[in-house]
This record gives structure tokens, C-alpha cells and sequence, in this order.
């Protein structure tokens, strides 16, 4: 079988209130052309709409865990944390050597902003795209600073504003 893309759904009670958090807090990339709640996210789309049977917020955030990732992931759990964004676990390296920051959206479901230990072998799997290949979806996605020309992500080197040991890729 061959998949051709991939969406996430998050339903709400209230999707114009969830859709504004994508786009003003986390910043995530709209994609108007394919409805109001659609996000640009990596090579797949995060679709926010309503849903009779939602009601609240989620009872097992657990369930579905959204990772974004990024760049910087302590840069982006300060500017979330400036906004009032509730962190539910601040940056820490994990044992596979990336580094995750975890956050709550307004629906209870669990985001964690992840920078890789090795993005060169997400590239090399064929997991991320190097931004040279992905052209003007790249450029559309308004690539934060620090991603690389060629690789897609800093390589190597510490965290920036990170003295910790723990926190460093």
C-alpha cells in the first residue's frame, strides 16, 4: 500500500478557539486553501474542526501525543511559556538523545516541541525532506531561523541559551 500524505484531526467543542491557539500561540503555518483549521506541519497536515459528539476537553490526553518538530525546542518552550501556554514538562534531554518540552493546548490534548538528537538520520531515513527538496512548500512554511540550507536542521552544537549539559543536542 502506498500512502500518498498524512492528516492528524483534533476535533473540538469549540475549533475557532483551538484554531486561533495553533495559529497566534504556537505559530503553526495555515493552510486556507484547504479549510480554515488546516496547518502546515512538516510534511503532514494538523486539521482542527468540530465534531458533534466532542464535548470539553480531553479525558486521556494521553492518546494522542502531537509532536512538532523544531529547531530549538527551549527557544520555542519560552515563547509558548511568555504566552501563557502551560507546560506539563520543561525541556529534558531523553534517553535516545533528543530533547522534548511538553505542553498542554486549550483542549487538554498533549503537543511536546522535540528536537532531535540526530536529524541527519531522520533525513537520511526519509522521515524529514532536506529544505532544498521541498522547494516553495519551504518557503511557504516561513523556515524558522537556524535550519540549515541543505540539512533542514542545525547540526550538532548546543542548545542556544542553554549552559545545561542535559539540554544540549
Amino acid at each position: 500500500m502506498k500512502v500518498n500524505g498524512f492528516n492528524v484531526n483534533v476535533c473540538s467543542e469549540q475549533p475557532e478557539r483551538l484554531i486561533r491557539f495553533y495559529t497566534d500561540v504556537v505559530g503553526l503555518q495555515p493552510m486556507p486553501q484547504i479549510s480554515p483549521g488546516a496547518f502546515l506541519v512538516g510534511g503532514a497536515a494538523l486539521l482542527v474542526d468540530g465534531h458533534s459528539e466532542v464535548k470539553g476537553t480531553a479525558t486521556e490526553p494521553q492518546r494522542i501525543l502531537l509532536t512538532l518538530t523544531v529547531d530549538d525546542a527551549v527557544a520555542e518552550q519560552e515563547r509558548l511559556e511568555a504566552a501563557g501556554v502551560e507546560f506539563v514538562r520543561p525541556a529534558t534531554k531523553e534517553p535516545w538523545g533528543g530533547l522534548v518540552a511538553t505542553f498542554l493546548d486549550l483542549e487538554a490534548i498533549i503537543a511536546s516541541w522535540c528536537r532531535p538528537a540526530r536529524p541527519e538520520l531522520l533525513i537520511s531515513s526519509g522521515i524529514l525532506r532536506p529544505l532544498k527538496e521541498l522547494g516553495a512548500v519551504a518557503q511557504a512554511c516561513n523556515t524558522p531561523p537556524g535550519f540549515g540550507k541543505d540539512q533542514g536542521f542545525r547540526k550538532n552544537g548546543p542548545l542556544l541559551g542553554s549552559e545545561d549539559p542535559n539540554l544540549r543536542g
